[in-house]
């Protein structure tokens, strides 16, 4: 039995479509994809059926994005998963979301983590500070204090002393952790909306 011509036509061009995607994906896509339309074709409904496929283009985009969640959160890794919200965050809003709030996380967490070093080098200009502003306010500074500031009342205290490096790992490492999740969360909602 012949194919539809309109069929193979489709077909060859989604096949080029798909070539970043790997052989056995494309492979196993136009198989999905042909029996789909010879089912419509043995209908009548052939015309409707490449109606609602869309473009070959615009078909191949979207099982590619497909592929790339699920290749981002099966995998699980910190680069994977940024790699891939990243490349889907000009087309999906919950993919930009993602990217910001797990890039934000992890510049927190640098920055814990830098603050802690820069701790244990000089104990004198990270920690956790408190005091009064000349006006009688009262502050609160996590992380590097400038001790030259001159609206200060009396000279700022530092309250966790030695422990301030672990509570900074400690938060970092936190941060890290929740950067990650987020990033995962936002692929698996995507993952299940396809």
């Amino acid at each position: 039995m012949t194919r539809d011509p309109r069929i193979e036509a489709y077909l060859g061009q989604l096949h080029r479509a798909l070539r970043a995607v790997p052989a056995l994906d494309r492979d196993s896509i136009a198989d999905e994809i042909a029996a789909h339309l010879e089912a419509n074709a043995a209908t009548g409904s052939l015309d409707s059926a490449l109606r609602g496929l869309g473009s070959p283009q615009t078909l191949a985009r979207q099982y590619a994005e497909e592929l790339r969640i699920e290749a981002a959160y099966v995998d699980g890794g910190h680069l994977k998963t940024l790699g891939a919200l990243a490349a889907l965050a000009s087309t999906r809003a919950l993919a930009a979301c993602g990217l910001f709030l797990s890039l934000a996380s992890y510049l927190i967490a640098g920055g814990l983590m830098v603050s802690a070093c820069v701790d244990l080098l000089n104990p004198d200009a990270a920690g956790v500070w408190t005091g009064k502003h000349l006006d009688g306010d009262p502050f609160f500074y996590f992380g590097w204090v400038d001790m030259s500031d001159h609206g200060l009342a009396s000279p700022p205290v530092e309250r966790l002393g030695v422990w301030y490096p672990w509570v900074a790992v400690l938060l970092g490492v936190a941060a890290l952790i929740c950067g990650h999740r987020l990033g995962q969360a936002c692929l698996g909602l995507m993952r299940k909306r396809a």
